[in-house]
């Protein structure tokens, strides 16, 4: 095994346990629901009995929202043992523990849509396309339709670094273009971004709603100054995608 294999490998072995993202406090599931909804429900497929899976699911928080949501056919993986029970335990079924790409390859033509959250970032460039190919096989449905939606850290955010170094397993960052140039050239037709702003779910995040606007503008100002086009800037640390074949 070469150096490379031995220090991921030396890190997914406790990833739940080690991972900075345990020691912070975690908002109910019903508070996630309306965070993910006000994301990404515009994003999802209109039929609640599209096949949906979850690449690196976690404990479960996203397939929660979707079966809240009315979705039937969801399931998910992710290569830690703990993560996987933990989404076991509220009730999820077709939770597998295991390696993502094994899992894409053993579902050709299986869902409609496949979830990326937190996930492309954990790949080296030489790794995304046949990820991207197996993501692809793993998709059925009419094209435009069957999409692959997720986040990733935004090269283009100011406090980028803060998601792309917090976690010694990311490997990358993306912009809006690095996204198109890596899924068109994956063999997708449509590539959306998204900038992952504050969203009024309750008191704290209205007020972080209100902080973020002239944040926002004098961010766009300096880009103008700096006479780089601010038109497409997505400014925030983490950007949402949907790419559809």
């Amino acid at each position: 095994m070469s150096n490379t294999e031995d220090y991921r490998a030396r890190l997914y072995k406790t990833y739940s346990r080690t991972h900075a993202a345990r020691q912070k406090p975690v908002d109910s599931l019903q508070d996630q629901a309306r965070w993910f909804a006000a994301q990404y429900g515009g994003l999802l497929p209109k039929d609640k009995d599209a096949w949906i899976c979850e690449l690196g699911c976690g404990s479960g928080a996203f397939l929660w929202f979707l079966r809240s949501l009315g979705y039937k056919n969801v399931m998910g993986v992710d290569l830690d043992a703990e993560h996987a029970a933990a989404a076991r335990e509220l009730g999820l079924e077709g939770i597998s523990h295991g390696d993502a790409l094994e899992f894409l390859r053993v579902h050709a033509r299986k869902f409609d849509c496949v979830i990326a959250l937190d996930f492309l970032e954990h790949f080296r460039k030489d790794e995304l396309f046949p990820l991207l190919d197996l993501i692809a096989g793993a998709l059925k449905g009419m094209p435009g339709e069957a999409a692959v939606i997720g986040r990733v850290p935004n090269a283009d955010g100011i406090a980028w670094g803060r998601i792309r170094c917090g976690d010694l397993t990311h490997e990358l960052a993306f912009t809006a273009g690095s996204l198109h140039q890596l899924f068109l050239t994956a063999g997708f037709s449509k590539v959306e971004v998204y900038p992952e702003e504050p969203v009024v779910t309750g008191c704290k995040s209205a007020l972080r709603w209100l902080l973020w606007q002239p944040i926002k503008l004098g961010l766009k100002l300096y880009l103008f100054a700096e006479s780089y086009s601010h038109a497409d800037a997505r400014l925030t640390a983490n950007v949402i995608f949907r790419a559809s074949l």
